[in-house]
């Protein structure tokens, strides 16, 4: 009897430790897929801050062009107001 018991014992150590490490794997698999999530979600975020990046230089692009074309504008105009106006004072 005593030997049956000890071996009972044994299996059941046995068994207790295998559940351990089952449920030990089970955590580590846990945990790398939340590390895994992390860096999807710092690449995502990532991403999108050089994105707004983007889309800031676009911005700024856009109205150092429209600037100039209001210059160019502006003084194409006034070139043409002062032709006309001389033309009027060598007409007179």
């Amino acid at each position: 009897k005593e030997g049956r018991k000890e071996v009972r014992k044994e299996e059941e150590k046995k068994r207790k430790g295998k559940k351990r490490e089952g449920k030990k794997k089970e955590e580590e698999k846990r945990e790398e897929k939340k590390r895994e999530e992390k860096k999807r979600e710092e690449k995502k975020e990532g991403k999108k801050r050089e994105e707004e990046k983007e889309g800031k230089k676009r911005e700024e692009k856009k109205r150092e062009r429209k600037k100039r074309v209001s210059k160019i504008l502006k003084e194409e105009k006034e070139e043409i107001t002062r032709g006309r106006e001389e033309r009027e004072e060598n007409g007179q």
